[in-house]
């Protein structure tokens, strides 16, 4: 019975016409391979985008990608509902100056402006990664022991510096929260008036080989313009870091903030190859003398 049906099978499929097998090959066989290797290559191609590179943790995260920055309560001192205010102008026929108050009670925790104005530039990332959804901003006790979601943080905050103890590489030392020195260069870069400065660091939780970003300022102006320069220069550093760690140190004028602040160095040189594939951006950075010699 089974000699049979293989009989069967087999004569059934010996008066196939050749034409029709070339259609059976062509569809069953070499569609799906042209597919899947047009799939692969503009997976690769996407991918291989500086920009991707460099926020490689936070572009397809599962987990939601968490941005702590300093949360702000008031100092109760025995107040069960501490109050806050806010000016606006109001307009008095004769007193075009006049200002009005608004109060507002039970609104903690609140933001510094300087760190607000960080994050419009880490969600201006986000955009261009195309991740507009899966991102929040950290609670600070509830998520304080959060090391599996990509990180940004901002400012010098509790977090930033709790996190010293769990990331690898750091490149960058605060000295007496007055100053910062970076591997490789020997300039020390302080917060005198009117001047101001920061760090962009990347590193990994070794632990969770989670990414994280720490973008901060000594002062106010630092931490504003740190966010500024890691979203006008993030397709660069892509081009030259990729996927790796990396330290950026940098001065502002507090007065003017984002319009004036200049990069003084880079830890670690590129790799060679980078030289090679971005030659360009490769040489513009060298000639800024920011890597170490």
């Amino acid at each position: 019975m089974f000699l049979n049906m293989l009989n069967t099978a087999k004569n059934y499929f010996y008066h196939i016409p050749n034409d029709t097998w070339s259609d059976v090959f062509l569809s069953s066989i070499i569609i799906p391979i042209v597919f899947e290797s047009y799939t692969q290559l503009r997976r690769f191609w996407i991918n291989s985008r500086p920009l991707n590179q460099l926020f490689n943790g936070y572009k397809n995260s599962v987990n939601e990608i968490l941005v702590f920055l300093s949360q702000l309560s008031t100092v109760r001192n025995g107040l069960s509902n501490p109050s806050y205010f806010s000016n606006y102008p109001y307009p008095l026929p004769n007193n075009q100056n006049n200002l009005a108050t608004k109060n507002f009670v039970n609104i903690d925790p609140l933001w510094s402006q300087s760190d607000g104005k960080c994050v419009s530039h880490i969600l201006n990332i986000l955009g261009r990664i195309n991740n507009t959804q899966n991102f929040r901003i950290a609670n600070t006790i509830l998520d304080w022991r959060n090391h599996y979601n990509p990180i940004f943080t901002i400012g010098f905050n509790p977090k930033t510096v709790n996190l010293y103890n769990y990331c690898n590489p750091i490149f960058f030392d605060v000295i007496n929260g007055f100053s910062i020195t970076v591997k490789g260069h020997s300039f020390e870069l302080d917060c005198n008036y009117p001047k101001d400065a920061g760090i962009i660091q990347k590193t990994i939780i070794t632990e969770t080989n989670s990414t994280v970003f720490i973008v901060a300022g000594l002062g106010t102006a630092g931490t504003e313009v740190a966010g500024y320069l890691l979203s006008s220069n993030a397709v660069d550093l892509g081009k030259l870091f990729g996927k790796s760690p990396f330290c950026l140190a940098f001065t502002t004028d507090i007065d003017i903030a984002e319009g004036n602040s200049v990069i003084k160095g880079v830890y670690p040189r590129p790799h060679w190859s980078k030289a090679f594939f971005y030659p360009f951006t490769y040489f513009k950075w060298s000639r800024k003398n920011v890597f170490p010699s």
